[in-house]
């Protein structure tokens, strides 16, 4: 065969769906994994291991839901659903960061929440549960979604989120210098996340 002569063939251009499902599998498996260690017994065990961009990676999946809250079909959702990243990535973050006390390790904590409100949110009133279109395995990703929040540490990981601002001194808050205000601010803002996210964990059906 003449290699002048010879065409490569056509690919077919992805769709706004397959593009938008690529990004989002791409972002989810960079958020970390569960790796082996070797313990001085020589029995083996398993650890979650974060990613080198996993805080920035969380952000980029909350733009993501915020960018497709439009959408009635909820398509990122149901993404984030199919990918189980509440069991395998969010949860085990909560849990491996509750153990380390530092600045990264509480804002990776709180990122989790903040992913936990949208994924959790009750669906609509009009969601009819014997529907086979697309919101039809929804009620059922909540309830997986609420036996992997009920599990141990998740409670006590919201309540060391949520305490931590309010231990802050009214006086301090209100009357300490510029930097340190506006360092505060976000914290007392999320504790409304954190609080939905409890909230939600209880009532859905």
């Amino acid at each position: 065969l003449d290699a002048a002569s010879f065409t490569m063939p056509d690919v077919p251009e992805l769709t706004p769906e397959e593009q938008l499902r690529a990004e989002v599998l791409s972002i989810c498996s960079a958020l970390g994994a569960l790796e082996e260690y070797q313990e001085e017994n020589g029995e083996i065990l398993t650890k979650y291991a974060m990613g080198d961009e996993c805080l920035a990676c969380m952000k980029d999946i909350r733009k993501l839901i915020r960018n497709d809250s439009e959408n009635p079909d909820n398509y990122v959702l149901h993404l984030l659903g199919e990918f189980n990243i509440m069991s395998t990535d969010l949860i085990p973050i909560v849990l491996v960061n509750t153990e380390l006390t530092s600045d990264v390790s509480e804002r990776l904590v709180l990122a989790c929440f903040e992913l936990f409100v949208p994924m959790t949110w009750p669906l609509a009133e009009n969601h009819d549960e014997n529907d086979e279109s697309g919101d039809s395995n929804m009620i059922d990703l909540h309830r997986r979604y609420k036996v992997s929040l009920l599990q141990s540490g998740i409670l006590e990981a919201a309540l060391d989120v949520i305490l931590k601002p309010l231990s802050i001194p009214f006086k301090y808050v209100i009357f300490e210098t510029a930097s340190n205000f506006t360092s505060e601010i976000p914290n007392l803002i999320n504790i409304e996340n954190v609080l939905n996210a409890i909230m939600l964990s209880f009532v859905w059906s």
